[in-house]
């Protein structure tokens, strides 16, 4: 079911999008009204479960020196606003675990507190300059 051409993410992170994408996938059935509620609940039951096991199993893993050029250079807030999706990506997975929580269907707008920040507990990271 992958698109031709598109290469996934490796590792645990690939599995997360997999959950993540059936429970887009459900919600959209259940819209054309091929599913019933109690089939949507399920499914994202089920895949909520695996994705905050697998997030777990991420924030487990040991951390070691990673490559970032957003942090080595004189100003590192500008170079991540100008860096590509990738980069500024990889940056936030190193340095932080975001999670975004649902919002109200049909509610306008963006609500903060539907977004969690964790820096964890970690005071310093080890960054390889380029």
């Amino acid at each position: 079911m992958h698109e031709r051409g598109r290469q996934q993410p490796p590792g645990l992170q690939a599995e997360i999008d997999e959950y993540r994408a059936k429970i887009v996938r459900a919600e959209r059935d259940y819209d054309d009204g091929l599913l019933e509620a109690a089939d949507l609940k399920r499914n994202r039951d089920r895949s909520n479960e695996a994705i905050a096991r697998l997030e777990a199993e991420i924030r487990a893993l040991p951390r070691g020196a990673v490559h970032i050029p957003v942090l080595a250079v004189e100003n590192p807030a500008q170079h991540f606003l100008d860096a590509d999706l990738n980069t500024q990506r990889q940056t936030i997975e190193v340095l932080a675990t975001v999670r975004l929580w649902p919002q109200p269907r049909g509610r306008k707008g963006f609500d903060p507190a539907s977004v969690d920040v964790d820096f964890g507990d970690q005071v310093e990271i080890p960054v390889l300059a380029e």
